[in-house]
């Protein structure tokens, strides 16, 4: 059974995640998300029958909930949150390998099937001011030169993964809403170390 931290900071709030958690009110709900108590409810009653994908799946919507009201984004509508956790989930039990993201220059990922290449420490000559771009058509990820942290590289790479999701599945969302989703998002899994609820498990002999 998946173990999820018992609290989570998403932004200057610091969340209760009660787990499991039964709602009274609703029979057939799976997870809550409450900004006035700061808490994330996930259903327990329902566990024999759900696997631990669809209980970190639900943890994601509601993380993601979090995240739009802690930061004042207030952007998302619900249908927005269903398929970003799904896509969000998918990408990264497809692609985390260890308990943390890196990003490493030379590398690929697979994003809805696509193999995108990782190419950082470039200089950009069009824009000084350019940090970053995907390139669809050569299924390229493009990082400039002047980011250097690793907690930066990682937030402009899901930011392109993000705007991937949008270009191939049609998700209606505008690009400064993506940048700053991102960006909230890669600083929340670092800060609660929450990558490692996604990662691919590791096969006996290899």
């Amino acid at each position: 059974m998946v173990e999820f931290p018992k609290t989570v900071r998403v932004g200057c709030f610091d969340y209760d995640v009660i787990f499991p958690y039964k709602f009274v009110e609703a029979d057939d709900r799976t997870a809550q998300h409450s900004y006035y108590d700061l808490d994330i409810r996930i259903a327990g009653e329902y566990k024999k029958k759900r696997n631990d994908d669809k209980l970190i799946v639900s943890f994601l919507h509601e993380l993601i909930h979090a995240i739009d009201y802690s930061y004042s984004f207030l952007m998302f509508e619900e249908e927005h949150v269903n398929a970003l956790a799904n896509l969000i989930f998918q990408f990264l039990r497809e692609n985390l390998t260890e308990d943390k993201w890196e990003v490493k220059k030379g590398s690929s990922l697979n994003i809805l099937g696509h193999k995108f290449k990782i190419e950082y420490g470039i200089e950009f000559e069009e824009l000084d001011d350019f940090v970053s771009r995907v390139d669809h058509d050569e299924c390229i990820i493009y990082v400039s030169k002047t980011a250097k942290k690793k907690s930066m590289i990682r937030a402009f790479v899901f930011m392109h993964v993000i705007s991937c999701f949008d270009n191939m599945v049609s998700l209606g969302l505008e690009n400064n809403l993506i940048d700053r989703f991102a960006f909230a998002f890669v600083d929340t899994m670092d800060r609660n170390n929450l990558w490692k609820l996604f990662r691919k498990n590791k096969r006996k002999g290899k």
